[in-house]
Formats: structure tokens, C-alpha cells, sequence
């Protein structure tokens, strides 16, 4: 592909060590080598920026250390620049033009970490307070975090909201601040599977174990939320092994966490090749359950909800998603990707019978004609309740959650049913 492309050479890692020299020698026409392995430079090698950039992005740390397998700068050792470097680049920043400083890190609760990843909330404070205090600057925002530190040092949320949530550009009816003002932070949730989440990514809960991994995202979305801080959280579908306990699991959680602010970013797993599971196969798309398209929509209910007071972010998704099927979504994952996403709007539409022919065509994708048939046939003598009812009897042939299986139940206008599987959520829910 590097050929195909008319790519001269590909730098994986970081390069202020080299990448001077390797832009001189291609300018004067030089040779280059086909590929680059980068090493993390001492941060003093690291200069500072020369002119704006997009967003006003001004590093903090790099690396992280926690050691997720599906990602590759999870394997290296987290570090902190040095604070007048940073204030260095903010100044830089605001000389030219910007007003709005976000500070870019991997967690930013790692910024001058302690000895097992000892939250330094004296060092946070300090890097919060001196780039707010930079001429010129008005907001300040920051990219991502991990939710563990929220819970152990609870502290450090108190202490960065006076900067995070004060000088914030986000704006939301639901905050407490006299100017509804919130802080955002993106966060990796990825799995609500116990199992899953010890077998891929044990250290992002440290100092906790993986079974208490639920715990923790309700204890830290529950903190957050208190002080006005409404994350952008990432989840991911298709874990290799998932099984759909797994699946059930994540949803479980999910629906505990319904009355939380937040948005879900749903993603499809990507094996990368400089990852430990870069030997692993990708998720596709066409081959996820039924279960896990559940987790997807329901993901993006949530964040329409979220967003339900906001009718241009309404107007974009209902633009955007045909949009983007259009002219990528079919390109990268071909033509199958549609049928779920229609059923998903036809059944908000109240458009059921369109709704359940393409739940038919999963099955069929899926290799499940005889679950496709069954789909059509329960329709057709019973409508949309009789497809309801179906899926309700059968459970063994569709696996439901119990969410699900409510909702099914509700539809139907059967509440003590609903009751019965949202007690057996809730009992769920509380032992994670």
C-alpha cells in the first residue's frame, strides 16, 4: 500500500530527534528510508511551537503507562513537560489570535503523576490556574482522563472545576453552573465485561480490580456529574472473544448509567498493527449481533437525549447520517451497514414494518435465515406486537438482555412484566 500510495517513508513514533534532518534530505531530493521506528526524545529536546494551532492544542504529557493492549501509547511510559514550556506555547497561542487554550494529553490526570500513578492534584491545580492566568487566554478546556483517579482522589475534580468549568465554552441546561457552563473530558470506558476488561485493559482501573470496573464508572460518573463535568466517553464493539454475555454486560451498565450527563461514542474495534493485538482481526460490521447493534443505538438514544434541548445538533444527525453513509459509511463497510441503521429509524418513525424487514436482513447478513423467517412470519400474522411477542417467547433464539426484553414488554403495555426484568437489571447492576 506504502507504494500504491507514492509514500516515501512512514515515521511511526515520535520524531523531534530526526525529523528535521529527514524533511532537509527530502527537500534536496535525497533517498529516504521506506519505513521509521521513533523514540520518545528527552522532553527538553521537545521545542516549543512556532505559530497556532488548531483548536489552541498545547501538549502536557505524553505517553500514558497504563498498558491497554489495543492501544499503542498506553505502552509507554507517561511524562510531563515541563510548565513553562507549556506556558510557553499558551503565550505563543494568544500572540497569535487564540482566546481558547485546550490542554492535550492522553490523561491529564497523569501531568507530574506520583510513584503507581499518585494523582498530583497540587501540579494539576498549578497547570490549571498559571495557563488561565496567561493575558488573553479565556477558555480553557482539556481532552482526555481516565474515570479511576476521579474516584480515588475525588479531591482533584474540586480542585481543577474553578478553571475546567468556569472558563469552559460548553454550555448545557442541566448544569448547576449560574451560567450553565460544564467541562467536558473524554474517556475510555470501552467494555462494562469484567472478564473483557482483565483480559485487555486491567491497568486503566488501577488501583482497582477489573470486578470492580462497573463500580468505579458509576462512582466516577456520579462525582463528575456533581461538579459539572459532562464526559464524552468511548466504548468498544467487538472486543476479539467478545461473547454475548459480554455484550450484555456493557448493556447493563449502560442502562444503569441512564440518568447520567455524558455522551457514548460507540466504536467498532480496530487492531492495530503496533498494539499487542495488532495480530488481532478488526470488528466488522456486518457482523455484529443483534445484541451489540442494540448497544450502538441505544448509545446514540442516550446522546440524542442528551442533546434533546439542542435542535441544530438534531437537524446535523438527522443530516449527517445519511450523509455520511453516502459518501463513507457504505465505501468502508459496504452497502450491509444500512439495514440496521434503518431499522433503528424506521422503528423511532413508527414505520414498524419497514423496521422489522431490515432486522430480517441482518439475520439473513448474519447467516441466520431461519431467524429472518421467523422475523418475517411473526409480523405478518401478528404485527408489530406479534414480532414484540415472538421475540419475548424465543428468547433462547435471540438472547435478549433484560433491558431489551423490558422494552419489548413495555411496548406491550405489560408493566409488571417491565418491572419484573428492570428488578433483575437493577440486582445486575448493583453486584458490579
Amino acid at each position: 500500500m506504502q507504494d500504491e500510495w507514492n509514500i516515501d517513508c512512514i515515521v511511526d513514533g515520535e520524531a523531534e530527534d530526526f525529523i528535521l534532518d529527514l524533511f532537509e534530505r527530502a527537500v534536496r531530493g535525497e533517498s529516504l528510508p521506506k519505513h521509521i521506528e521513533g523514540k520518545s526524545p528527552n522532553m527538553e529536546a521537545i521545542p516549543t511551537t512556532k505559530n497556532r494551532s488548531t483548536f489552541g492544542v498545547v501538549e502536557v504529557t505524553r505517553g500514558c503507562g497504563r498498558g491497554c493492549q489495543f492501544c499503542s501509547i498506553a505502552l509507554r511510559k507517561g511524562r510531563s513537560l515541563p510548565l513553562e514550556h507549556i506556558l510557553e506555547n499558551v503565550r505563543i497561542q494568544v500572540e497569535n489570535g487564540a482566546d481558547t487554550i485546550m490542554l492535550t494529553t492522553e490523561d491529564i490526570f497523569l501531568y507530574e503523576q506520583g510513584p503507581k500513578f499518585d494523582t498530583n492534584i497540587l501540579a494539576l491545580r498549578k497547570l490549571f490556574e498559571s495557563v488561565a492566568a496567561v493575558p488573553g487566554v479565556k477558555h480553557v478546556v482539556q481532552s482526555h482522563g481516565t474515570i479511576a483517579p476521579i474516584v480515588r482522589d475525588p479531591q482533584v475534580i474540586e480542585a481543577l472545576s474553578p478553571v475546567a468549568v468556569n472558563m469552559s465554552t460548553y454550555h448545557y441546561h442541566a448544569s448547576t453552573h449560574p451560567e450553565n457552563k460544564y467541562a467536558s473530558l473524554f474517556i475510555g470506558l470501552e467494555t462494562g465485561s469484567p472478564r473483557l476488561f482483565n483480559k485487555y485493559m486491567k491497568g486503566k482501573a488501577y488501583p482497582y480490580k477489573a470486578e470492580q470496573w462497573g463500580e468505579v464508572i458509576l462512582k466516577g460518573m456520579e462525582i463528575i456529574n456533581k461538579h459539572n463535568w459532562f464526559p464524552f466517553c468511548t466504548w468498544i464493539i467487538g472486543l476479539p472473544g467478545e461473547t454475548e454475555e459480554d455484550t450484555k454486560l456493557s448493556l447493563d451498565l449502560l442502562h444503569a448509567l441512564h440518568a447520567a450527563k455524558w455522551v457514548i461514542i460507540p466504536t467498532l474495534f480496530v487492531s492495530l498493527d503496533e498494539t499487542r493485538m495488532g495480530n488481532n482481526e478488526s470488528a466488522q460490521l456486518y457482523k455484529l449481533t443483534e445484541l451489540q447493534w442494540e448497544f450502538f443505538f441505544t448509545c446514540w438514544r442516550y446522546n440524542l437525549d442528551f442533546y434533546r434541548d439542542d435542535p441544530s445538533f438534531h437537524r446535523k444527525f438527522n443530516l449527517g447520517v445519511p450523509i455520511y453513509y453516502y459518501t463513507m459509511g457504505r465505501r468502508l463497510f459496504g452497502k450491509a451497514m444500512k439495514y440496521p441503521i434503518l431499522g433503528f429509524v424506521y422503528q423511532m418513525t413508527g414505520n414498524y414494518a419497514e423496521s422489522v424487514e431490515e432486522r430480517a436482513k441482518v439475520r439473513e447478513l448474519q447467516g441466520n435465515p431461519q431467524i429472518a423467517i421467523q422475523i418475517r412470519e411473526s409480523f405478518a400474522k401478528g404485527g408489530w406486537e406479534g414480532f414484540l411477542q415472538d421475540q419475548i417467547e424465543d428468547r433462547k433464539l435471540s438472547n435478549p438482555s433484560a433491558y431489551i426484553v423490558g422494552t419489548f414488554h413495555a411496548a406491550l403495555g405489560e408493566k409488571d412484566k417491565v418491572f419484573a426484568e428492570l428488578i433483575y437489571l437493577t440486582k445486575t447492576a448493583n453486584t458490579l
